[in-house]
Order: C-alpha cells, then sequence, then structure tokens
C-alpha cells in the first residue's frame, strides 16, 4: 500500500516541529541548571569525549598528521562547554531550516527562507543568554554567542545547500529536453 503524498508531508512538518520545540525544551532546561549541575554534567562530557579522542589521536598517530593533531588541541582548548553550546544551536538551526522547507520550502525562494532560519537562531541563542541573568549563578557569555553563531549558521548552511542542489536537479529532470519544443512545431 502506497502512502499518500499529503500524510507523508504531514509526517514531515510535525517531525520537523516536534524536533525544534524539543531541541529549544532541552536548551531551556540546560540553561536552568546550576553553575554545580553544569559543572557536574561537562565533567561527564569531558570524560566520555576524551575517551574518544584518544582513539582518534591513537588513530592520527599513526597515520602521522600533525594538522588533526592541531585540530585536538584547537577544540580542547575551548572547552567542552563551549563546543556544547555549538551542537545545540545545530539542532536550533537544523530543525528551523527543516521546519521552514517542509512548510513553505515549495511555494517560496530559499534565501529569504534560509534568513529567516538565521534570524531565528541568533534571537534563540540571545533569548539562552539573556535567561541566564535569571537564573542564579548563571551570567551572560558573550562568547557563547559566537559559539551558538558556528552551530546554527553550519546548519542552515548544510540544509540550504542540500535544499538547493535538490531544487536544481528536480528542476533539470522535470524541464523538457533541449531543442524539443521546436520538434513539436513539425
Amino acid at each position: 500500500m502506497a502512502v499518500r503524498k499529503p500524510a507523508l508531508s504531514f509526517v514531515l512538518k510535525s517531525v520537523c516541529v516536534v524536533g525544534l520545540g524539543a531541541t529549544l525544551v532541552a536548551i531551556f532546561l540546560l540553561t536552568e541548571q546550576t553553575p554545580e549541575q553544569t559543572s557536574s554534567l561537562s565533567g561527564l562530557a569531558v570524560r566520555f569525549i576524551a575517551d574518544g579522542v584518544a582513539s582518534l589521536e591513537a588513530a592520527v598517530a599513526r597515520i602521522g598528521s600533525d594538522a588533526l593533531s592541531g585540530a585536538f588541541v584547537w577544540l580542547q582548548a575551548a572547552g567542552v562547554r563551549r563546543w556544547a553550546h555549538t551542537a545545540e544551536f545545530f539542532a536550533v538551526g537544523l530543525f528551523s531550516s527543516l521546519t521552514s522547507l517542509a512548510v513553505f520550502g515549495r511555494s517560496r525562494r530559499l534565501a529569504p527562507l534560509a534568513i529567516g532560519s538565521l534570524a531565528f537562531g541568533a534571537a534563540c541563542s540571545l533569548f539562552d543568554q539573556t535567561h541566564k541573568l535569571f537564573v542564579p549563578g548563571r551570567e551572560f557569555d558573550v562568547q557563547d554567542l559566537l559559539f551558538d553563531a558556528f552551530g546554527y549558521v553550519a546548519a542552515v548552511a548544510i540544509v540550504f545547500a542540500v535544499g538547493g542542489a535538490c531544487r536544481m536537479v528536480r528542476r533539470r529532470l522535470s524541464a523538457p529536453p533541449p531543442g524539443r519544443h521546436l520538434r513539436d512545431r513539425d
């Protein structure tokens, strides 16, 4: 039995909206943590990531790449808490972009949708930092805005690049072959 297109469209839109909502709720709850809870969670993440990085560093050492070793040092210097912001806001950018494409993508140009997704990511990032002002022991951190931007800008760029490529392929496949209109006159 084939799935009807409207039903599939509804499911896709629902998944995008629910994913965006769940991501925003998770960020809100993480922001509500006390500094001690944040440090504890960061410590767990550091131990988990350190095991993975140690494995990667061993593999890189076997290969002999100084560039990858330098990248590991740079990633570790910023700290896991900052990179967590990038991951969180990558999810915001991903789901906001997918939601805008699922809801408006067929009828609109991609550039305004991408700009809207970027603006939404920036607004969420600013809200997250402002929210910290009302949580005891937390403070507004301008550097977090930069790490947030890394996440949502990367996600929006990826989603809309893929969306644009898919649109281009779909248009080329549905276009008549070159010169066909001339043959149809005979």
